[in-house]
């Protein structure tokens, strides 16, 4: 059990590694994405309106 819980830790912190190789490409796609979730949820809300 103290191994499974070993391994997801090392790989959460490859991905933080790897996020920090590039923080201008994830960031950038990540910050995209979500204000264009927002802009669809808001045209649904003015739709229902």
């Amino acid at each position: 059990m103290v191994r499974f819980i070993e391994g997801k830790r090392n790989k959460v912190k490859d991905k933080l590694k790897e996020k920090k190789k590039h923080p201008y490409k994830t960031g950038g796609q990540f910050r995209l994405g979500n204000i264009k979730l927002r802009e669809s949820v808001q045209s649904k809300k003015k739709k229902k309106n």
